[in-house]
Formats: C-alpha cells, structure tokens, sequence
C-alpha cells in the first residue's frame, strides 16, 4: 500500500489581516518573534491557536494569536480529502 499523501493548509491572504502592534509595545519599540500553533479545521477556519515559543511579550503573542484565530485557510489534505491538521507558524514583530 503506498504512502499517503499529505498537504499543509494554505493561508487565504485576503481573509487574514496584518495584525495591528500593540500601542504600549510600539511606544517602547518592543519587538520579538512568537511561534504560533494552530489547527485548521478542514472547512478551512482555526479551532485553536497556541503560543509554542513566546516573543517575551506578553500583549504581541496575545494580538498575534487573536489574528491568526480569524484567518482562513485553504485545509490541509490527506490523499486529497480535507482533514483537520495542526500546523505552526512564526511572526515577527518589528517596530518601523
């Protein structure tokens, strides 16, 4: 029996939003890289979003995680059938 195939989900740029820095961390010039966990559903919405490495602030892993949780996702497949998979991602906050 071969193996199966399995894809990723895909993000639907015009569903997801940039988020907006954080006015106090801005301010401060505070930046840093959060790595974020997600699970897709396969409809294509997010079910879940966890911080797996923080940026070390608290309020851009917070608006960070509230964005990625409105996105919309072309789902991941498994030998061609939607299926729900967790997949990770990082942002990085740079003040301009």
């Amino acid at each position: 029996m071969p193996d199966s195939v399995t894809t990723e989900p895909v993000v639907n740029f015009k569903s997801c939003r940039k988020p907006e820095y954080p006015p106090q961390a801005l301010a401060a010039k505070v930046e840093g890289t959060v790595t974020l966990a997600f699970l897709v559903r396969a409809d294509g919405t997010v079910r879940e979003v966890v911080v797996r490495k923080t940026s070390g602030n608290a309020s851009l892993d917070e608006t960070a995680r509230a964005a990625l949780a409105k996105c919309r996702f072309q789902p991941g497949t498994v030998n061609g059938a939607p299926k729900e998979q967790w997949t990770e991602l990082k942002y990085a906050w740079v003040p301009e």
